[in-house]
């Protein structure tokens, strides 16, 4: 069964109480297009930092500590979102998808039967579901941050400003997406950064194909 996006809640959004609306939303959304979730690392991930930070530990420790916690955040995201599931393969999400359920993908498993990705906390759940679009051959990917989107200084002294499209050679140093991203988004792949806080602006780019926030083009 084709997938039509891949969304990836990110971890800030834990701070935040907005699930209910965040839910309703994307059950709208499943009944327009085929829909995969994959959680960010969220605060898991902010405790593997800190323990990373006393202790040291040596690659791929970390690395994979860290997807574990996005492990956590997805089965965190099932008691917050309605009607979703944890799925772990396609053959689980494309069930999910036929019972009419919000498939949250727990990446561990798929990822370290292959160890595809850099062990490396620069390479973070922003290109790992870029990765996975890819893998499963995905058309949009849909970053939800707590911003926007993607925001750049025009000019010594003047406020940033909201980019509605940007290059994937300009996000490198950009602090809402990580620095790999660029590399790890291929051309096939639709790539939105927008604010998951205003989750009505996943519908509206899913139904007519734009929205407040940052589109990031080759």
């Amino acid at each position: 069964m084709k997938i039509d996006c891949i969304i990836k809640v990110g971890g800030s959004l834990q701070n935040f109480e907005s699930y209910n609306r965040l839910s309703q939303v994307l059950n709208r959304v499943k009944r327009i297009c085929r829909i995969v979730l994959l959680p960010g690392g969220s605060n898991f991930a902010d405790l593997v930092r800190k323990v990373d930070r006393k202790n040291r530990l040596p690659q791929p420790v970390p690395h994979w500590m860290s997807i574990l916690a996005m492990d956590q955040y997805g089965f965190f995201l099932t008691r917050k979102l309605k009607n979703s599931v944890p799925v772990r393969t396609k053959k689980e999400i494309n069930e999910a998808l036929r019972d009419h359920q919000l498939p949250i993908l727990l990446p561990f498993d798929f990822l370290y039967k292959k160890d595809p990705v850099p062990h490396s906390w620069e390479f973070t759940s922003d290109s790992i579901s870029a990765y996975l679009a890819d893998q499963f051959r995905i058309p949009k990917l849909i970053l939800l941050k707590v911003v926007d989107g993607i925001m750049v200084q025009p000019g010594k002294g003047k406020k940033p400003v909201l980019e509605k499209m940007i290059s994937k050679k300009k996000i490198k140093h950009i602090d809402c997406v990580d620095r790999y991203l660029g590399k790890t988004l291929k051309k096939n792949v639709e790539c939105w950064v927008i604010n998951g806080r205003k989750p009505k602006r996943i519908l509206e780019l899913i139904q007519r194909g734009e929205t407040i926030g940052t589109r990031i083009v080759s």
